[in-house]
Formats: structure tokens, sequence, C-alpha cells
């Protein structure tokens, strides 16, 4: 997988086909031309082919929040941040329901320092929907990496107990813990954790293991942490 997409050879070849297909019968359709946009994006990762498909799908389609949003992405994927900002802003106009898009706006922001602007957007994602626990562990990384530990400490213990089952608010407690250097309040936050843990911001999972040696090191006992590590394995 690859940001939460299944990238496995076969699924992408089959995507692949039927996109082929749909285009074969209708040269000119754009949802197919989106879909083959991409998996020249998500399942290639050739951005040039993918804005390609992109661009065509839009000159049918210009008022399609979907497709507009997908050049931006392809673009901030490409490492310009600052140049997909402006064509998520639109697709959140096309659609200003979908808090999917204010909260990647905010991603954008957080990636380049603008933290102010990122709060702003993350916001308004959670104004559409309160407990979408994607955007409240964003927010909360955003907050820690502009340096307001207190501020991001609040909107983690905000969250209700049993409502984060993958556990990402809980890694980003330990996190925060760790950066203070406070290695029993770090130990306490994963106390009753998943073995894995997921990060909502790399959309990867961490091993609850890995996490316990580190704040067993970082108390100094030793043998404890070895053996998490080597768990860890």
């Amino acid at each position: 997988q690859w940001d939460g997409v299944d990238t496995n050879s076969a699924v992408v070849a089959a995507a692949r086909a039927n996109a082929d297909r749909a285009l074969a019968l209708k040269p000119d359709l754009p949802e197919a031309h989106l879909a083959l946009g991409y998996v020249h994006y998500w399942g290639h990762r050739d951005y040039p082919a993918a804005l390609s498909e992109f661009a065509i799908a839009r000159a049918t389609l210009p008022n399609d929040a979907e497709v507009v949003a997908a050049i931006g992405y392809v673009h901030r994927r490409q490492g310009v941040a600052s140049r997909g900002i402006p064509e998520m802003q639109q697709a959140s106009l096309l659609d200003p329901r979908d808090s999917t898009l204010p909260r990647e706006i905010a991603n954008s922001y957080t990636a380049l320092r603008r933290y102010a602007e990122a709060e702003a957007y993350y916001a308004r994602s959670l104004a559409l929907v309160p407990d979408d626990m994607e955007a409240i562990a964003q927010r909360a990384t955003s907050t820690m990496f502009s340096g307001d530990m207190e501020a991001a400490d609040r909107i983690l213990t905000a969250v209700p107990p049993g409502t984060d089952p993958q556990g990402s608010i809980s890694l980003l407690r330990f996190k925060l813990a760790m950066i203070l250097r406070q290695p029993d309040q770090a130990l306490a936050a994963i106390a009753h954790s998943p073995d894995w843990l997921m990060t909502r911001w790399e959309h990867s999972v961490a091993p609850i293991t890995l996490l316990r040696g580190m704040a067993l090191a970082m108390k100094g006992e030793t043998g404890p942490a070895r053996a998490a590590f080597l768990d860890a394995e």
C-alpha cells in the first residue's frame, strides 16, 4: 500500500485495464481519464502522466471538485505544496461539504510551516465532521510541529476515551510526552493501546514494543528497554 491505497501490481493492472476498456468505448469519457490519472498517480507514481490525464478530465469537467483536487494533490506530491493549495481551495469551494478538502489544505500549510493558516483549515474541517479522528490527529501533529505543546495537549486531552481504536491519539500522546522528556507519562499513554498504533500523518503503523523500549531507555532502564527492542524486531 501507499498512502492507504492498494498498489498491488494485480490491482493496478486491473484498474488500468478497466480504464483502457472504458476509453476504447468512449475516448473522451472524462471519468475514464480521471481513473487512468489515478492509475498513473497511485499505481506508478508517474506524476506527469497523471497530470496529463487529469487535465483531459478537467477540460470536460471544469467544476468537478475531485478532478481539481487531484491535480492539487499531484502538485503537492511533486514537492510544490504551495502550487497545489489554490487548486485544493478551488475544489473546496466547489464541494464545501467535503471535510477532507480543508483537512488536506491544512496539511499542505503544515508542510510549508504556515501553522496559523493550517489551524484555520483544520478548524473548518472539524466544523463539518467534529469526530474525524484523521483531522484531529493531524491537527494535533501540526500544533506539535509549531512548538505549541500546551495547545497540542489540549487537543489530545479533548478526545473521549475509546474513540481511537487504531491508537493514533495514544501515539501522539506518547510522542508529546517524549518531547517533554516525561517517560512515565509516555508509558501511561500507550498502556492500554493495541499492539500496533496508526500514525495518521504518515499513514503507517508503529509497534508498541518499540515505543515502550524508547520510553524505558529514556528512563535509564536499560535491561527492560533492550527486551522491548528485541520484541520489536
